[in-house]
């Protein structure tokens, strides 16, 4: 009788592995967004990126609160230059001069163009109520009204 040669000797029956779907790239992604959404339902809410106005009641800043202010300010943090300006300002109206009310207007005009200072308290105070009352500002263009 011939020899039968033995079908899985061949490499045609070697296992073959077969190819599964990425489960645990899917369970990995679906448990980052679980843990994402459970922290941000948990999580207290930011705070408003500007404070209320500081009443004529309280003291202006520190100097070192300015000086931190600062520091943050110029590294990009518009937050930070948003209490910056309104700092300065409580200072000027505190009657701290000119310089104050220079330094808060060059704060106040290097992030105009973001969101946060757009629409802060400190850029209404500034148009509003400081422009119309200071000669030093008559010609800014901040607040000149225009032709």
């Amino acid at each position: 009788m011939p020899a039968i040669a033995d079908p899985c000797t061949m490499a045609s029956c070697a296992p073959r592995r077969r190819h599964r779907p990425p489960t645990r790239l899917a369970w990995a992604v679906a448990g980052a967004l679980a843990l994402g959404a459970a922290a941000w339902m948990v999580l207290p809410a930011p705070q408003a990126a500007h404070a209320a106005p500081r009443s004529a009641t309280q003291p202006p800043l520190a100097a070192d609160t300015l000086a931190a202010l600062r520091e943050a300010a110029a590294l990009g943090n518009v937050d930070a230059s948003t209490a910056l300006v309104g700092a300065l300002l409580d200072r000027y109206d505190a009657g701290g001069g000119a310089g104050p009310l220079f330094e808060a207007l060059q704060w106040l005009q290097r992030d105009l163009d973001t969101p946060s200072m757009l629409g802060s308290p400190e850029l209404q105070r500034v148009v509003l109520r400081i422009c119309p009352g200071e000669a030093l500002l008559q010609w800014h263009w901040l607040c000149h009204q225009g032709e």
